[in-house]
């Protein structure tokens, strides 16, 4: 369990590592609190806070868990045997914030515990849960925000603040980005005044995360006994609501591993009967099976593609400072708009990064890491929250996998040309497109 950093080794496991950051956010900040999920990431955030803040006489450890109502009965229990511990100082909201729905491009979104639709709620409501904040009072249904957006807005205490997250490096690229800028406290990034978010356990790996509960005998959540019976790789293994576009792949995980709840997901949200059946198709961007129709170019495809998204508003954006009350909104676009911005923003990266080279259809060009194929899996799907679109990672000339990158591309690029195929990848989408959201 040795750590890298930079691509170093360092002679120290992830563990102590982890504890040595969290004793010193504890050393810079007057308040500590862990975002709590149930899930296996932060489970190890919150024991290792813990055993620092025991240490140090600072229990009760605050932790706010953000309930997404279709989860695991499972999760449910996890939670409440966390609540119970007298050293956590837990809050449990059920607020109804905005949540990607990638199962229906007419209802982009879903919100957990609105009271319009309590008739469908999948789950009764806890007993003593927070179902309100007075910055979402008078807000309709589209302007209520995600919650990323507010997690720092319930800040209430003085002094200087920060948020600990089960955040690793190793499920993403640009996670992993963000925590190698810096040579020092990479792992602390500030929100806003006072208000910083922490990533202790950035650098563990998915064995480091299941190793430490067996060490130190810690309780976890038993939903993921269930999706080890069902022969899910333990990197795979998720209990969060599988609507997002990633998500949604796993949809039948939840009919099998979770049945006490799977006949009210299902009429949750708009489309996830739907999805349930065909997410893992080209209906929903999937299985590598998009192809446009004869006699157009890519980019006449994918407008057509952005032509069915919806017009439904995309959330709003807070930024808050803590001593305020209500949340000020600093930009709103309908949900097509959000996606077309994703795409022109990728589309002129890429021109911008390669001097002007062709787009072309199935290798994504190592600069830029987009392919005419991969914008139109975006343009079918959507991308609301832009965590589709953060795949498109230029890589370094000095990375092992630039050249054969870069040979793929060249390679089709050329078949193109010996084809005169060069019209199909034109290199911009309809001039009128962006004005038109």
């Amino acid at each position: 369990m040795a750590q890298h950093y930079r691509n170093q080794k360092v002679d120290k496991d992830v563990y102590s590592l982890t504890i040595e950051r969290i004793e010193r956010i504890f050393d810079i900040f007057d308040n500590v609190t862990v975002s709590f999920s149930g899930g296996k990431d932060s489970t190890a955030v919150l024991n290792t806070a813990l055993e620092v803040a025991e240490r140090r006489g600072r229990l009760p450890l605050r932790a706010i868990f953000y309930d997404e109502e279709c989860i695991p009965l499972e999760t449910v229990e996890y939670v409440t045997r966390v609540q119970h511990d007298p050293r956590v100082n837990l809050e449990w909201y059920c607020v109804p914030l905005q949540c990607r729905n990638a199962c229906s491009s007419k209802d982009p979104f879903w919100y957990p515990w609105a009271p319009e639709d309590k008739d469908k709620w999948v789950r009764p409501l806890p007993e003593g849960a927070i179902t309100s904040l007075p910055f979402l009072e008078g807000l309709e249904r589209h302007e209520r925000p995600g919650w990323p957006e507010i997690n720092h807005l319930i800040d209430n205490k003085s002094g200087s603040s920060i948020y600990l997250l089960g955040i690793r490096a190793q499920e993403s690229l640009m996670r992993q980005a963000a925590v190698t800028n810096r040579k020092e406290d990479n792992y602390i990034i500030k929100l806003t005044e006072g208000i910083y978010k922490g990533y202790p356990i950035y650098d563990w790996q998915t064995e480091d995360v299941w190793t430490a509960p067996a060490i130190h005998d810690w309780d976890y959540n038993h939903a993921y006994d269930n999706l080890e019976m069902l022969g899910i790789p333990a990197h795979a293994q998720r209990c969060a609501p599988p609507f997002g576009e990633e998500p949604m792949q796993k949809l039948w995980v939840f009919k099998e591993a979770f049945p006490q709840i799977w006949d009210k997901m299902i009429a949750r949200a708009p489309g996830v009967a739907t999805a349930a059946r065909y997410s893992n198709t080209e209906l929903y961007g999937f299985g590598g099976g998009i192809e446009k129709p004869y006699g157009i170019n890519w980019a006449s495809y994918i407008r057509e593609l952005l032509e069915k998204q919806p017009e439904t508003k995309a959330r709003v954006r807070f930024d808050m400072p803590k001593s305020e009350k209500a949340g000020q909104r600093s930009g709103e676009r309908s949900a097509k708009g959000e996606v077309v911005q994703n795409i022109m923003s990728m589309i002129n990266s890429h021109y911008k990064m390669t001097g002007g080279l062709p787009i072309v259809v199935d290798a994504k060009h190592p600069r830029s890491g987009v392919s005419w194929k991969f914008l139109a899996s975006i343009a079918m799907r959507g991308d609301y929250k832009g965590r589709r679109s953060l795949n498109a990672v230029a890589i370094k000339f000095e990375h092992p996998d630039f050249p054969k990158m870069l040979k793929k591309y060249e390679t089709e690029l050329q078949k193109i040309k010996d084809e005169n195929r060069l019209w199909e990848i034109q290199p911009t989408l309809d001039s009128n497109l962006e004005s038109k959201t």
